[in-house]
């Protein structure tokens, strides 16, 4: 509750509910409902673009949506002296326009919902008497006003916010880190797979939105130093996160030659990183030293570990060369709790002493771009584009909408209108959710709405209550919807009440219209150009699969010509787990689809699971070779490496539906393995003293490119199996 209370959601809901039960209050005192209704609409299509990102993008996004939504609003109002027919045709041209809008990105989307939006408020104010520009005029007046207020006091409020979301970024990440140590520590195992793409989704949405946030060119230089410190954060927190999808060996602490006081030595240094990471959450939020102490004890702890380690080597060294292997992996693992501390000191030491300046123009390029080009608006103008399908699912609820409206009663069509807005998305299952959720919101509204009609509640208190439920609201718009939906429909029930408009008749067709709204969004999204997640999921995985094969390219160009990182490195990193991220995204919401529409769900997750696998392994691979001095890259490691890449660009080609005929080199392979397993047999047998590095490099790497060989063969076979031309996809 108290994150709730800390998130950006909280802070917009405080001023809109605000400046709204301001509008509606001098509204009521002079009379002037419609004009404080045209008013509180206008600081509405002002509020929907006004999502989290940074300062300048929120801007214009406000201004782009308040004036699409305005605009939109005089073109509705012109259209009602034509006949009932023309008018329809028209409104429903200018939906499908509206609804196209969110081709440009999230911004966009809400963007595109002011625009509908401002159709539905058009329709709610024709039953009052205001003319044309007395509307247009206050609709103006409301969102310069909630643009003003909002630009003022984001600049005062986005320090914060970013601090807050770097500290959402550090409980996502040791959730994700929770998970594994679960999976590497806990003998009764769980499903590690499902709650692992979900943790992935959530860390992804953070990083993007910080990366949007942290990384822009900034033209004001004010906390510049704060700024950086957080930019720094964020850095330490990828490569921490980086370090955590690397899949340690769960062998080496499950074997039985291993004694049970080394193994509880690295169970509980792995609780303590884990503890320290929650704590360095609240130090971020706080700027208080909390944790410093167990930062310091994980510290010596780690060393205590180390030096465990060290003595069981030397003791068991050329006596037990099973026991010597596994104390190797176990020397790998120590390592990534090593680095995985100094990430954590390093962000503690941010913390309190800050940073030097940093080179904004560096990361600018870490941003993943929004294109506005309006050629987007063509280039998806085609029923293969989802966006294009939304557009006219909306449009034909909208019709629905309005023709039922027009036969029942078009006095409350905005209440059907309003229902299926609110409730239609892209994806059947985020309709489906929210339709629940909206219906069984709007119940509760109702009923608590009847109860203080019934016991005659004093119309101060009633005002209130309504003014403190569309706060409640708008903070759970985006975290509980059944919630805010209740709190919404009970303040404007409220309105109804202080306009002498309330009785039980109207709450109950409050509730028929709801309901008739949900069923128009329930038909139209089954039957009007869905768009399954089944369809989708191809596209992301070539995406997937094709930003690891750079990732993996990128880290053994620096294994190979033993250099620094680069940009192009980091580049391929944050695409490799922004598309996985995406990718797993897409298989949640395909698990909630139709049982019909989802088919090919176990081919799926077994492909999500080994591309998962794949950037693991990378990310294993990758940071090894940052953490320690290799050997020249041998003929059969090369050879290895491009029968991988080899691999993935097969399973690329089948996903895109061709059928690849290909020499088999997995013989080839197999003897190049061999190779470099005999050559690491024979150095095991030298003294242990100067060829500790080469031991460690040896095992390690070659059960990387054991792994890698292993994954993308059976990432090739699952892609082969989803060619859409083959014939073994229609006999799955």
């Amino acid at each position: 509750m108290l994150r709730v209370l800390k998130s950006f959601d909280t802070f917009r809901a405080f001023f809109i509910s605000i400046l709204l039960c301001l509008a509606f209050y001098f509204g009521f005192k002079y009379d002037k409902y419609p004009e404080a209704f045209a008013f509180a609409a206008g600081m509405m299509v002002a509020y929907f673009p006004n999502v989290e990102g940074n300062n300048t993008e929120r801007f214009w996004g406000m201004v782009a949506g308040s004036c699409w939504a305005i605009v939109t609003l005089l073109f509705f109002n012109l259209l009602n002296p034509l006949v009932f027919e023309i008018k329809l045709i028209l409104i429903l041209i200018l939906a499908f326009f509206s609804s196209m809008l969110s081709v440009f990105g999230h911004r966009g989307v809400m963007v595109s919902f002011g625009g509908l939006f401002s159709l539905v408020i058009g329709q709610a104010l024709s039953q009052y008497k205001i003319r044309i520009e007395d509307e247009v005029f206050y609709s103006v007046l409301g969102s310069s006003v909630y643009i003003t207020v909002a630009f003022i006091t984001h600049n005062l409020y986005q320090t914060r916010n970013i601090s807050f979301l770097i500290s959402e970024q550090m409980l996502w990440l040791e959730s994700y880190m929770r998970f594994k140590h679960n999976d590497l520590y806990l003998k009764e195992k769980h499903k590690p797979a499902l709650g692992l793409l979900h943790i992935m989704v959530k860390i992804n949405e953070t990083q993007e939105l910080l990366r949007g946030m942290l990384m822009h060119k900034r033209k004001l230089k004010l906390a510049a130093n704060t700024k950086n410190t957080q930019l720094a954060i964020f850095k330490d927190l990828v490569d921490i996160y980086e370090m955590a999808i690397a899949s340690p060996s769960t062998e080496s602490l499950t074997d039985n030659a291993i004694n049970v006081e080394l193994r509880n030595s690295f169970e509980n240094l792995s609780d303590k990183i884990l503890f320290l990471l929650k704590s360095l959450a609240v130090t971020n939020e706080r700027g208080k030293n909390i944790g410093i102490n167990e930062l310091e004890n994980t510290e010596s702890a780690w060393l205590e570990t180390d030096k465990t380690l060290g003595e069981l080597g030397n003791k068991n060294h050329l006596v037990n060369l099973v026991v010597n292997e596994n104390l190797l992996i176990l020397r790998s693992l120590l390592d990534y709790y090593a680095l995985t501390l100094e990430k954590i000191r390093s962000i503690y030491d941010r913390i309190r002493s800050g940073v030097l300046p940093l080179d904004e123009d560096v990361y600018v390029q870490f941003i993943t771009p929004q294109s506005y080009n309006v050629k987007a608006l063509k280039e998806n103008f085609n029923l293969q584009s989802p966006t294009f399908r939304f557009s006219a699912r909306i449009t034909t609820a909208f019709l629905l909408s309005f023709l039922i409206g027009y036969l029942v009663d078009l006095a409350y069509t905005h209440w059907i209108l309003v229902t299926v807005l609110v409730i239609m998305r892209p994806a059947y299952v985020l309709t489906k959710r929210r339709a629940y959720h909206r219906l069984s919101g709007t119940i509760v509204g109702l009923l608590l709405t009847y109860l203080c009609f019934k016991i005659g509640l004093d119309s101060s208190i009633w005002a209130g209550a309504a003014c403190f439920s569309i706060f409640l609201g708008f903070v759970y718009i985006n975290k509980n919807y059944t919630l805010a939906s209740g709190f919404i429909t009970f303040s404007l029930m409220s309105l109804l009440k202080m306009q002498n408009q309330l009785a039980e008749p109207l709450m109950q067709k409050r509730l028929l219209l709801s309901l008739v709204g949900v069923l128009i969004v329930f038909a139209v999204n089954y039957l009007v150009f869905p768009v399954w997640q089944q369809s989708n999921f191809r596209i992301y995985l070539k995406k997937a699969i094709k930003s690891n094969l750079q990732y993996f390219n990128a880290v053994y160009d620096i294994y190979y010509q033993k250099k620094n990182l680069d940009d192009a490195y980091r580049l391929s990193r944050k695409k490799a787990l922004v598309d996985n991220g995406n990718l797993a995204s897409v298989f949640e919401n395909l698990q909630k689809e139709p049982q019909s529409k989802r088919q090919y769900i176990n081919q799926f997750y077994a492909i999500i699971l080994l591309n998962h696998n794949f950037i693991g392994a990378t990310a294993g691979f990758s940071t090894f070779v940052q953490n320690h001095q290799t050997t020249e890259v041998s003929e059969q490691f090369d050879k290895v490496k491009t029968y991988i890449k080899q691999n993935l660009e097969m399973a690329l080609a089948y996903l895109d539906g061709k059928e690849l005929k290909v020499k088999d080199n997995s013989p080839e392979i197999a003897e190049a393995l061999e190779f470099l397993n005999e050559k690491y047999h024979k150095l095991n047998l030298e003294p242990q003293d100067y060829q500790q590095n080469k031991l460690l490099e040896g095992r390690v790497l070659i059960d990387q490119l054991q792994n890698f060989v292993s994954v993308s063969e059976n990432i090739k076979h699952y892609a082969q199996l989803l060619n859409p031309k083959s014939t073994s996809l229609n006999s799955l």
